[in-house]
């Protein structure tokens, strides 16, 4: 059993008292709000639940608190969380992180010194539709991802401490982040204010990724029509996720198609009808989609969730924490910093481990089709093939892949690095640590270590050949 403080009841944070009050292994100790009017409120609904005003160590300390939930406005965050973190105690705060670069990194490096759980409220990596259409995409029945455009639109709610940006975007670049795998390379945006000086009503926001693929994100609070809809564009089929829709997931099998795709460069047809181009507009599947509130699965444990869940990945005895955790402890690298028109966009989100994992199975694929013994022999076979003309299609066509699988590996590679760089000599001295909890769990196993050696030996080759 967990002692859960909450900081902030307001908006969002009525959602999270009723899941936190649902969870079995959570026991909310109290709320503390400067709104008083609130006692009263929770005195009727949950009445054995006390009830502060200021925030303070010693209240803590009183309530004996394991884990603290911040949903208060933004420009709070760090002071809150800075006094949590550094009395060893959990924190799960409200996007965003907070509204600095700074201020955010010394959070996450006080988290990761107390070996302490720092996570972000990104609800809908929890929702059900956007996991499905994760699988969608990673099944590659969408063929290649051309971009994805998103709309975030509604009259309402407009914020007075945060712009439209600051307030809405999280959502889908966390959303798209996932989606893809992969962190923009590229990041511009623009937004204009007509209600508020200096407080954007509506936002444009663009991303470019590493692997070639775009996204486009629309926001605003000043719209007629309530929007929540984004848009995937790829080379076979096209998808739909409709947040508002009864029906949230439309696949549409429609695109483009060259008649000749072999004569697919400029100035090699002879004729308009091998240039021709021919629109393809066959029938619409919709997936069946289980939705469970994204906040229960947040806060609880749902086993088919992308990441492990606050309340779980604290409780003592739940067994190793892995692969994606968002929150775990020593292997999180939270924190994207999107510098974006003077505006600040903070993401937390525990990608690497997720990327590492993916990056493995290339890994072995890439291995299987080099050969066991001569990875490289592939490779060089098709250098030889490429002074033929009749080869010379299929050498591009590898040449490509390769470039692509190799910059998906380097980006992970740095990644896995950069996380490991203050721990790995430890680790290969010492393959037990002992997790804030007081039991033994196996860190990393030894193969694990060498697959990741092996990995990082291999990417680093495959660089200089290509």
């Amino acid at each position: 059993m967990i002692n859960i403080a909450q900081v902030g009841y307001g908006y969002w944070g009525p959602n999270l008292l009723r899941n936190l009050m649902d969870h079995p292994d959570a026991n909310v100790k109290g709320v503390i709000d400067k709104d008083l009017k609130i006692k009263e409120k929770l005195s009727e609904k949950y009445p054995s639940l006390s009830f502060e005003s200021d925030f303070s160590i010693d209240l803590l300390d009183e309530w004996e608190v394991d884990a603290v939930v911040i949903a208060t406005p933004a420009e709070t965050h760090f002071d809150i969380a800075i006094k949590t973190l550094k009395n060893n105690r959990h924190c799960l705060i409200e996007k965003p992180l907070t509204t600095t670069p700074e201020t955010s990194r010394e959070l996450i490096e006080i988290a990761e010194k107390n070996n302490l759980i720092l996570m972000v409220g990104h609800t809908f990596l929890y929702n059900a539709a956007v996991i499905k259409m994760k699988e969608i995409i990673d099944s590659g029945e969408l063929g290649e991802i051309y971009y994805v455009f998103a709309q975030r639109l509604n009259l309402g709610k407009i914020r007075q401490d945060v712009d439209v940006l600051w307030n809405l975007a999280p959502h889908d670049i966390s959303i798209i982040n996932y989606w893809f795998g992969e962190l923009p390379v590229q990041v511009s945006a623009r937004g204009i204010d007509f209600i508020q000086p200096n407080i954007s009503d509506i936002a444009f926001v663009n991303l470019e990724f590493p692997g070639g693929k775009y996204a486009v994100i629309h926001l605003s609070w000043l719209d007629p029509l309530k929007i929540r809809q984004i848009t995937v564009v790829g080379s076979k089929k096209m998808a739909v996720y409709n947040d508002t829709a009864e029906e949230k997931l439309i696949v549409y099998d429609k695109g483009v198609d060259r008649k000749h795709p072999e004569k697919a460069t400029l100035g090699e047809f002879n004729d308009f009808d091998e240039f021709k181009l021919i629109l393809r507009a066959g029938g619409i599947e919709k997936p069946i989609v289980n939705f469970v509130e994204p906040l229960q699965v947040e806060i609880s444990l749902v086993k088919k969730s992308p990441y492990k869940a606050f309340a779980y990945s604290i409780i003592p005895g739940q067994g190793q924490r892995y692969s994606s955790d968002i929150a775990n402890p020593g292997r999180q690298k939270t924190g994207l910093y999107l510098n974006i028109g003077g505006a600040l966009a903070i993401l937390a989100t525990g990608y690497a481990w997720y990327e590492y994992d993916n990056a493995l199975k290339d890994y072995e694929s890439m291995k299987s089709l080099y050969g066991q013994q001569n990875q490289m022999s592939a490779i060089n076979l098709y250098r030889t093939n490429s002074q033929n003309a009749n080869s010379q299609m299929q050498n591009q066509q590898l040449t490509s892949t390769l470039k692509i699988q190799n910059q998906k590996l380097t980006k992970v590679a740095k990644i896995v690095l950069r996380i490991l760089k203050k721990d790995w000599g430890l680790i290969l001295k010492q393959k037990w640590t002992q997790n804030m909890n007081g039991k033994i769990v196996k860190y990393f196993s030894k193969r694990m270590m060498m697959k990741m050696k092996m990995m990082i030996e291999y990417e680093i080759k495959l660089i200089s050949y290509i």
